[in-house]
């Protein structure tokens, strides 16, 4: 009895720091501020692509980036791009789409000479920065979706 009662709350606890855990990480990363602007209503239709890389951070030379490796969702849908992050890292951070129209600024970034990324401004005025594949972006380019 006693050894379930332990189990029950270590089991609990670390649910309540993970949980706690990802909602601190979503508020560093502007995610909350994201799902507040561009909330997602399910209703766009698209290719999903699953375990994607990104990354996003504030426009302050100051600020550091928050990296979601390989455990996005990404749909490219006509009007917009849908992001969302996967279970079990989904906690605090709510669907996204943001329409193409408010991507700024698209820029090519290349990583170790390997990987390339594009890179965008969010918003107008401009308050978020987000790192994605690059080939995103150019499948949007072709009008496939």
């Amino acid at each position: 009895m006693a050894d379930t009662l332990i189990l029950c709350l270590l089991l609990g606890t670390f649910a309540a720091f993970w949980i706690g855990l990802l909602n601190v990480i979503a508020v560093w990363a502007g995610w909350k501020e994201l799902a507040r602007r561009y909330p997602d209503d399910g209703s766009h239709e698209g290719q999903t692509f699953r375990f994607q890389s990104g990354a996003m951070n504030g426009l302050a030379k100051w600020s550091s980036p928050c990296n979601y490796g390989s455990c996005l969702n990404l749909r490219v849908c006509p009007a917009g791009l849908r992001i969302a992050v996967m279970f079990p890292f989904h906690f605090g951070h709510s669907p996204l789409f943001i329409p193409w129209s408010e991507f700024r600024q698209p820029t090519q970034k290349q990583v170790w000479h390997y990987f390339t990324f594009f890179e965008a401004v969010l918003g107008e005025p401009p308050f978020r920065r987000i790192t994605l594949p690059s080939w995103i972006w150019d499948f949007q380019q072709e009008g496939a979706g």
